[in-house]
Parts: C-alpha cells; sequence; structure tokens
C-alpha cells in the first residue's frame, strides 16, 4: 500500500520531530530567510558556507545531506535544490515536491520535516505541494509510505485543511492512501501528544 501521512506540528521547525528535515533550497533566496534560515541559524551558518562555497547552489535536482546536531529535532538535514523561487507555483512546486519527496524517500527516512521557503505562499499552493508529495509517493517502488511534518502549522494549517479534500480525491486516483492529522508541540518528557483531528 502506498500512503502519505502529513503531520501538521505547532511548533517552530526547529522543534519538529522527524528522521531528516527536508529543506527546499531556492537558487536565489540569500540570505536564507524563513524556515531555511532558523535552520541555518541553529547549525551556526553551515548552511550558508556550503552555498558559499559553491558546494551547493538551489539548482533544480540538486541534493545535499548533513548531519543536524542537538539544536534540531530532526536527525538529518536534507537541503534540496528547487530553481527560482518565481517557478515555485502551480506545476512548477508539484514538480519540485515530487522530487524533494523521492528524495526523501530514497534515503529511507520515513518522516520528513518541511522546511518551506519564506517566499512560497501556501495559501495558494497547498494543493500543488500535497500532490507533488504524494507523486513522489506514487511513483516509488513497491508499498512507499512518507510521512511529512509541516511546523508552524497555527498559520500554514488553515490552507493545507482547505486544500485536503480535493487532494485526497487526486492522490486516490494516483493509488496513494493520505492522512491529514493536527499534532500539538511536544508535551514535557519530549513525547508527541496523540492527533486531535482526523481528515480523509
Amino acid at each position: 500500500m502506498k500512503r502519505l501521512d502529513v503531520d501538521l506540528f505547532a511548533g517552530p521547525v526547529q522543534r519538529a520531530p522527524g528522521d531528516a528535515l527536508l529543506l527546499l533550497l531556492p537558487e536565489e533566496e540569500r540570505p536564507l530567510r524563513g524556515d531555511a534560515g532558523i535552520v541555518d541559524w541553529r547549525l551556526a551558518g553551515k548552511i550558508s558556507k556550503l552555498l558559499s562555497s559553491g558546494f551547493c547552489s538551489g539548482q533544480f535536482g540538486e541534493a545535499t545531506l548533513m548531519p543536524a546536531d542537538a539544536r534540531l529535532a530532526a536527525g538529518r538535514v536534507l537541503l534540496v535544490g528547487v530553481g527560482p523561487l518565481r517557478a515555485l507555483h502551480g506545476r512548477g512546486l508539484e514538480r519540485a515536491l515530487t522530487l524533494a519527496g523521492a528524495k526523501l524517500l530514497g534515503m529511507r527516512a520515513r518522516t520528513g520535516v518541511l522546511a518551506l521557503p519564506e517566499g512560497l505562499d501556501l495559501g495558494g499552493e497547498a494543493g500543488a505541494l500535497l500532490v507533488g508529495l504524494g507523486r513522489a509517493v506514487a511513483i516509488a517502488q513497491g508499498g512507499a509510505r512518507l510521512g511529512v511534518v509541516v511546523p508552524e502549522s497555527i498559520q500554514r494549517g488553515r490552507a493545507l485543511r482547505r486544500a485536503w479534500p480535493k487532494v485526497v480525491t487526486e492522490l486516490h486516483a494516483l493509488g496513494v492512501d493520505a492522512r491529514l492529522e493536527n499534532r500539538e508541540s511536544r508535551e514535557a518528557g519530549g513525547r508527541l501528544r496523540p492527533p486531535i483531528e482526523v481528515a480523509r
């Protein structure tokens, strides 16, 4: 069975739990802002150093895996180049998320924390983002399952919930079962609270 699980996490990107932090890296966003800026700051500027050295550039299809540290809840950071920020809408965004989801599945990460560029308008693009991730699951070999945690869901959750009914229909047509859950911030002791809302 192919499955996409999307968890809305109320806390910030650095506290969102996952096997890997999936950071979408546009070509021209310098200095890094939004989720990427926070992650870079938490990693003492390591991503900025990779960019300034030319080791990575944000070119579409480029992927760089790096270790995280105790300042991030996720264990690894996967930088995926998504090309120009202006192309991240509609089919362009769907294509970028299909690529990013495939990279995450390729490294056998069960759950990825989605770090979004600041310039991405999720209000109008939530459907393309979700369908792109679902397509990555659909084209994967075997019974692929991908979990994606979306941090800062207080702001982003409304757009994702609004797009969800249409997205579920599209994903079912691709042979992908999909689930959207709302999770609150971590409890004391580090455990994740149980889901408080489920949409199918």
